[in-house]
């Protein structure tokens, strides 16, 4: 009996390359860059995550307000926000590539771009939810 490779591994011939690393390296960039963002819209302490991630972040402090990203709350309610970003980010990428078909470069910044303007919605609306005093 032989392994017909083609027929097993013929889904990487179909597999657009270009498309798959921007969605990719876009998803990568936005859960590195959350954090970070998090404390530039809400200016909150939170850092990236090799100088210490939200251990920093006021929600720890006790007599503030606090961060709305950090704040425990149900957790539906914190990972809607986050997958409202990366669906965004998959469907705008993907919906681009497919009416006009730019180079990587072109379809990562698009991703990144998705990531700024969702994240600062979706911040701006925990802002009004817990009447958080600093938003930018």
């Amino acid at each position: 009996m032989s392994i017909n490779f083609r027929m097993v591994f013929g889904w990487l011939q179909r597999l657009d390359f270009r498309l798959a690393g921007a969605l990719f390296l876009s998803f990568a960039i936005t859960a590195v860059l959350l954090l970070p963002f998090c404390d530039f819209i809400y200016s909150c302490g939170c850092a990236p995550f090799w100088a210490g991630a939200a251990d920093l972040c006021n929600v720890y402090v006790a007599g503030v307000s606090h961060c709305p990203w950090c704040e425990p709350r149900d957790p539906i309610a914190i990972t809607v926000p986050f997958v409202a970003i990366f669906l965004g980010q998959g469907f705008s990428i993907y919906y681009f590539d497919r009416k006009s078909r730019p180079s990587f470069f072109v379809l990562l910044a698009l991703g990144i771009l998705v990531f700024l303007v969702l994240g600062a919605l979706n911040g701006f609306i925990f802002k009004l939810i817990d009447n958080y005093p600093h938003f930018f």
